[in-house]
């Protein structure tokens, strides 16, 4: 809503005294990404290099979220592997010391640990910590598609009744 109100502030004053006159309001932008789409709405010869350049920023911008993500998935994927490697290279030294028992059954149960800690950094740190990446990015996503509408609104010099209801 306050991006809304926002981006409607912009387009009267764009509506009233001109793309200009934005230029000056520019830094008032508390949105940095609206700040940059504003900039590059008064530096485009027209509609369509707008647009374009628009939909090539929206793109990026997805793509490292989801870069974001994906590195950490892939993380959560190999650690309960790396935890199993350690759990064996701890059974094969268990075995090594087999005519003890006393050492040997201490071996096994710190052989297992390293597939729990595995395990756990997968399911309780990197997989939630991907999925939090990757939600975060959905909305970062949707709030960027709002203001690159507003802002082809505000290029468009419509009326900032009619781009309200377009923006809600």
């Amino acid at each position: 809503e306050a991006t809304i109100e926002e981006l409607l502030g912009f387009a009267r004053i764009a509506r009233s005294l001109g793309m200009l006159r934005l230029e000056p309001a520019l830094a008032k932008a508390r949105n940095p990404f609206l700040r940059q789409v504003l900039a590059l709405a008064l530096a485009a010869k027209n509609r369509e290099e707008f647009r374009a350049a628009l939909e090539t920023m929206l793109r990026v911008r997805e793509r490292q979220g989801e870069l974001d993500a994906r590195v950490l998935e892939t993380a959560g994927g190999f650690a309960p592997t790396i935890g199993v490697l350690g759990t064996v290279v701890g059974l094969i030294d268990a075995l090594r010391h087999f005519s003890d028992l006393g050492t040997v059954s201490a071996s096994v149960g710190t052989a297992f640990i390293s597939t729990l800690y595995g395990l756990a950094l997968s399911n309780l740190a990197l997989l939630p910590a991907a999925h939090r990446i990757r939600s975060s990015g959905e909305e970062g996503s949707q709030a960027d598609q709002l203001i690159a509408e507003g802002c082809l609104g505000i290029y468009d010099t419509v009326h900032p009744t009619m781009l309200r209801d377009r923006l809600k």
